[in-house]
């Protein structure tokens, strides 16, 4: 019994540690996204910057985060990095980058990483279906991803999602002719 509970209270803390690692990021990258919003003071307007579905987005940046955990190689964690920046572009869309440093991906890969269920993880460890679901629910909402990556240097994802922009006074409904 004894073991047992060794063992159980190892695989908590191996799993704990790389969990509580991505909840703290993926609350700053929600809380970046709230933060890209504005007033807008001569229109009276506010303008959020994106539309979209918070759960779908949760798990868009949960799965880049993870992604970019797994890529760094055990040992010498002082040399790596995971990092979330946020910015926006000259339309106004929200820029979201998630970015590590890796090991990169192959040129030989990289045009088939959005394709459903293609995984270069051994058999039973990966479905092949993050980086598809991600591409789908961006695209879904308006949006989309973009990727850069260098084998040995990293890989960036580039999440960019279109603004919403809604009157902070209820529009008055227009009448819409109608045959009698």
């Amino acid at each position: 019994m004894a073991a047992v509970g060794t063992l159980a209270s190892g695989v908590g803390h191996e799993i704990n540690n790389p969990l509580a690692f991505i909840i703290s990021n993926l609350n700053y990258v929600t809380g970046e996204v709230r933060d890209l919003t504005k007033r807008d003071e001569e229109s009276e307007r506010w303008q959020e910057v994106v539309l979209g579905d918070e759960t779908r987005l949760g798990q868009v940046f949960l799965h880049l985060l993870v992604n970019a955990a797994q890529a760094i190689p055990e040992g010498r964690a002082e040399h790596n990095e995971v990092r979330v920046t946020t910015r926006r572009d000259e339309r106004g869309y929200a820029v979201i980058e998630v970015s590590d440093t890796g090991v990169g991906i192959s040129s030989e890969v990289l045009p088939r990483i959005f394709e459903p269920f293609f995984t270069t993880k051994p058999v039973g460890e990966g479905t092949g279906l993050g980086l598809s679901i991600c591409h789908t629910h961006l695209q879904a909402m308006g949006g989309d991803i973009q990727v850069r990556s260098e084998p040995g240097r990293g890989t960036a994802f580039t999440v960019t999602l279109p603004p919403c922009a809604w009157s902070r006074t209820p529009s008055i409904p227009t009448k819409v002719g109608v045959a009698l």
